[in-house]
């Protein structure tokens, strides 16, 4: 059985309060914030950075797990994440190496 999703959720791109899935950091991306570290892409099946597609496209397989979908915002665990360090998300949507910008 999967740990439990723990820590107070918004539809704000940033770290959960408290968010912990087992002993991983949980970053919560919303399609907003998803759009804006996207920009144009052509990877096969990504139609412009909906959050679906970030998703399927380029977070699963970068190795990034959905622990909570919230319908505008998805809740995520993955390589790289911890309290401090998203750079590998952002690397991951973006196609960009480098620090990841404003985070809301």
């Amino acid at each position: 059985m999967p740990p439990e999703l723990v820590g107070d959720t918004e539809a704000v791109s940033g770290f959960t309060t408290g968010g912990r899935y087992g002993s991983r950091t949980v970053y919560e991306l919303t399609s907003t914030q998803g759009s804006y570290w996207h920009g144009p892409c052509r990877r096969p099946g990504c139609q412009g950075g909906q959050l679906t597609e970030l998703v399927s496209v380029h977070l699963q397989p970068a190795g990034f797990e959905v622990v909570r979908d919230g319908g505008g915002y998805v809740a995520l665990v993955g390589p790289g994440i911890d309290d401090h360090d998203t750079d590998p998300l952002y690397a991951a949507v973006s196609g960009r190496p480098g620090t990841r910008g404003p985070s809301s």
